[in-house]
C-alpha cells in the first residue's frame, strides 16, 4: 500500500465518525467505538460504533418495512436490473473501494482490486441473471383415484423475508455480495453484519447501491 497514493474521496471516508447504515442512510450510535487497525502497518486508520439493541431493531424493522413495501412490489426483471447497476457502481468505484479494503485488512492492493471488487461485481451480474430463472415445478402426483380424476400440483418459490448475512473479515465484499445478492434476487431483503475488523468497505457499498437505486431498508 506504501506506492499507493490514497484517493481524496478515500480520504474523506476515513475521516468520517462511522456508525451504521440503516434505512437508506447512515446513522451514528451511542454504541462503544471500535477500533480499525491496518494489520500490515499497526495504524489505526479510523473507527466504527458497535451497534447497540436499538441499532439492531431498527435495521430489522426497515428491512421488514421494505419487504413488504418498495421491495415486494418489484418485479423480478427490476430486480436484476437493480442488482446489475450495483455492479456498475462497484467497478466505477473500484480504486477507492480497493483502497479502502487494503488498509482495513492489510491484503495487497491488486488482490483488493481483483477479488474484492471484481469478483463482487462479476457475482452481482450472475445473481442478477439469476432474477428472472427462478422457477418452481409441476407434477402429477399418484394421488388414489375414485372416478378416475387425475391430479395436478405446482411449487411456488416465493421470498422468506428479511435474511441476516455474517460476514468474515478476509473477503469484506465479496462474500457479502454473495449474502445480499442472493437474497436480493429472490425478492427477500437482507440485513449485513460485517467483521468488526474490517467493516468500512460495506458501508460504502451501502451507499453506492442507494445511489444505484436499491430502495431503503
Amino acid at each position: 500500500m506504501s506506492q499507493v497514493t490514497l484517493l481524496p474521496e478515500v480520504e474523506a471516508f476515513l475521516a468520517r465518525q462511522h456508525g451504521h447504515f440503516i434505512d437508506g442512510q447512515a446513522v451514528a450510535s451511542s454504541g462503544a467505538r471500535i477500533a480499525i487497525v491496518n494489520p500490515a502497518t499497526g495504524q489505526t486508520v479510523a473507527s466504527i460504533a458497535s451497534a447497540t439493541q436499538a441499532d439492531i431493531d431498527a435495521a430489522i424493522a426497515s428491512s421488514q418495512r421494505a419487504f413488504s413495501g418498495a421491495w415486494a412490489n418489484t418485479t423480478p426483471a427490476q430486480r436484476g436490473e437493480l442488482l446489475l447497476r450495483i455492479a456498475d457502481k462497484l467497478l466505477e468505484h473500484t480504486e477507492e473501494l480497493a483502497q479502502l479494503e487494503t488498509l482495513q485488512s492489510g491484503k495487497l492492493i491488486n488482490i483488493s482490486r481483483a477479488f474484492e471488487v471484481g469478483q463482487a461485481a462479476a457475482f452481482l451480474r450472475h445473481y442478477a441473471g439469476a432474477a428472472t430463472r427462478i422457477t418452481g415445478e409441476t407434477i402429477n402426483p399418484s394421488l388414489p383415484s375414485f372416478n378416475g380424476e387425475r391430479y395436478t400440483a405446482f411449487t411456488r418459490r416465493e421470498p422468506l423475508g428479511v435474511v441476516a448475512g455474517i460476514v468474515p473479515w478476509n473477503f469484506s465484499i465479496m462474500i457479502a455480495v454473495w449474502k445480499f445478492g442472493s437474497a436480493l434476487a429472490t425478492g427477500c431483503t437482507s440485513i449485513i453484519k460485517p467483521s468488526e475488523f474490517t467493516p468500512l468497505t460495506l458501508l460504502r457499498v451501502a451507499e453506492l447501491a442507494r445511489e444505484a437505486g436499491l430502495p431503503d431498508g
